[in-house]
C-alpha cells in the first residue's frame, strides 16, 4: 500500500512537471515595451522553475528597467519574442546570456545596444542556421569550450569579455547597409587546449580574439612546445607573433613564428598544424619552414652549415621559403 501511494506521487509529480513545462512554452502572449514586465509575470504565473532561473527572472525585469534604453528595449523585445517561441531553454539561454553580460562581461568598447542589434539581425537573417543559437553561445560561455565533439575539444580557464568587432571580410549588416561586425570573446594571456584523439596541443598565454558565430580565432603573442627525435635540434619551441585556428578543422595557421631550439636559435619561419588522423609515427607534428637560408648548424666533427630549416615530423630539411638552397 505504500509503495502503491509512493507510485503514485512519482506520476502525479511527473505529470505536473510535464504540463509545467508544456504551459510556458505554449503559452501565446506577446511582449512589448510596455507590457514586458506585466506580461512576463503573468505568463510565470503558476509555473515552477529552479530557484536559480527565479533569480534569472527577477535579474532579467531589474536590468530591462535600468540598463536598456528605448532602443536596446526593441531590440530586447523581439529577440525575446522569437526565443520564447523556440522553447523554454533557448528562452533562459537568452536571458541568462543578457544577465551575465551586464555583471561587467562587455567590453568597454561595446554598448549592450550593439550587442542586441546584431543578435537581432543574427536571428532574422534567412541565410542563418538559428536553431538553438542563444542555446549554444550560453553553452560556450559557461563551460569555456568553443569544440566538443567526439575525437575534438578546443576549451580555454580563463574569463573574458564579450564585444562586436569588424573581421576581415565578414560581417552582418543593417537595413540600410551598414557594416554591424561579428561577436567576439576577447582573451588576454589565456591558454588555448587543443585535444585530439591522437594528441593534444597546447598554445600558452596568447592574446586571442575567438569570433563563435564563424567558429574562427585570431590571435598574438602565443609560445608552443614540442620534441623532435632529431640530434641536431632536441627540445623545440614556438613563439607565435600571430596565428589563427580555423575551428572547423582545428587548423592552426601562423605566418609569423620564431623556432628556438636546444642547438639553433631565433629561426623566422611559418608553421601549420592539424591534429593527425590516426596514431602519430612522430613525436613532432609540426610543420616549421624558415624564411630565409641563413641559418648556421652544426654537424658532426663541427662541420658548419648555413641553410634553411624545415620540420616535417621529426624530418628535418635544409630548405626555406626563399627557395635559396
Amino acid at each position: 500500500m505504500i509503495r502503491a501511494k509512493f507510485l503514485t506521487k512519482i506520476i502525479f509529480s511527473a505529470i505536473f512537471i510535464l504540463v509545467t513545462f508544456e504551459s510556458f512554452t505554449q503559452i501565446k502572449s506577446t511582449y512589448n515595451k510596455d507590457n514586458f514586465i506585466n506580461q512576463l509575470d503573468l505568463d510565470l504565473k503558476g509555473v515552477s522553475f529552479e530557484n536559480r532561473d527565479q533569480e534569472t527572472f527577477k535579474s532579467i525585469k531589474k536590468n530591462y528597467l535600468s540598463e536598456l534604453d528605448q532602443e536596446s528595449k526593441e531590440y530586447f523585445i523581439e529577440i525575446a519574442n522569437h526565443t520564447k517561441s523556440s522553447g523554454e531553454k533557448e528562452f533562459l539561454s537568452f536571458f541568462y546570456y543578457i544577465n551575465w553580460l551586464l555583471d561587467n562581461n562587455l567590453k568597454n568598447s561595446t554598448p549592450i545596444n550593439k550587442i542586441l542589434m546584431y543578435h537581432y539581425y543574427v536571428i532574422y537573417n534567412p541565410q542563418g542556421n538559428i536553431k538553438n543559437y542563444f542555446t549554444s553561445l550560453w553553452s560556450k560561455i559557461n563551460s569555456k569550450t568553443f569544440i566538443d565533439k567526439p575525437g575534438q575539444k578546443l576549451y580555454v580557464q580563463k574569463k573574458f569579455k564579450v564585444g562586436i568587432e569588424d573581421f576581415l571580410d565578414y560581417g552582418l549588416y543593417d537595413n540600410s547597409g551598414n557594416i554591424l561586425g561579428t561577436l567576439v570573446f576577447s582573451f588576454v594571456g589565456s591558454d588555448i587546449f587543443m585535444e585530439s584523439e591522437y594528441h593534444r596541443v597546447t598554445i600558452e598565454k596568447p592574446n586571442f580574439n575567438y569570433y563563435p558565430d564563424i567558429s574562427y580565432i585570431d590571435g598574438v603573442k602565443g609560445n608552443i612546445k614540442s620534441v623532435i627525435n632529431n640530434k641536431h635540434l632536441g627540445n623545440i619551441e614556438f613563439s607565435l607573433k600571430s596565428f589563427t585556428i580555423d575551428l572547423r578543422l582545428s587548423k592552426i595557421v601562423a605566418n609569423e613564428v620564431v623556432l628556438n631550439t636546444s642547438k639553433i636559435k631565433n629561426i623566422n619561419g611559418s608553421l601549420e598544424y592539424s591534429p593527425p588522423k590516426s596514431q602519430p609515427k612522430y613525436n613532432n607534428l609540426f610543420d616549421f619552414i624558415s624564411n630565409e637560408s641563413n641559418v648556421n648548424i652544426t654537424i658532426k666533427n663541427n662541420i658548419r652549415l648555413k641553410t634553411g630549416v624545415s620540420l616535417n615530423g621529426d624530418l628535418f630539411y635544409s630548405s626555406s621559403l626563399s627557395n635559396n638552397d
